[in-house]
């Protein structure tokens, strides 16, 4: 039984070494911050959203897509909740070589222009080696 247990250890650690892609998952309260990814990495930001007020996240200042590349942004829906009623917006880099670069996320309306954005989410990003 020890073995069996010794050999699935080895396997995520060779899997690991292999280049299969972790995940990093952030919410709001991580804005402001520095996080350290490696390169492959996927980073997920996930914020409260709702979209029926005219609110959504728009990217206002993008990363430097050699070091962090965007991958795109869901919506996830509560599973039970009435219409109308928030989710989450689900932001995903991929971390694509060495370096450091930073990306700006505002939640307003697209129609107000000229207006401090009612939140606010930056993030600096380290990414190293492998």
């Amino acid at each position: 039984m020890k073995s069996a247990r010794i050999l699935i250890v080895m396997a995520f650690f060779l899997a690991g070494c292999a280049g299969v892609q972790t995940n990093v998952s952030l919410q709001s309260d991580s804005t402001n911050k520095t996080v350290s990814l490696i390169v492959g990495e996927v980073l997920s930001v996930t914020l409260d959203s709702n979209s029926t007020t005219g609110y959504k996240w728009e990217m206002t200042e993008a990363p430097d897509a050699s070091v962090l590349s965007f991958s795109g942004t869901r919506f996830e829906a509560p599973k039970s909740a009435p219409a109308g009623a928030g989710g989450k917006e689900v932001w995903e880099f991929k971390a694509e070589r060495a370096g450091k670069t930073s990306f700006t996320l505002e939640y307003r309306r697209s129609w107000e222009s000229n207006t401090v954005p009612a939140k606010k989410f930056s993030l600096t990003v380290n990414v190293i080696g492998q």
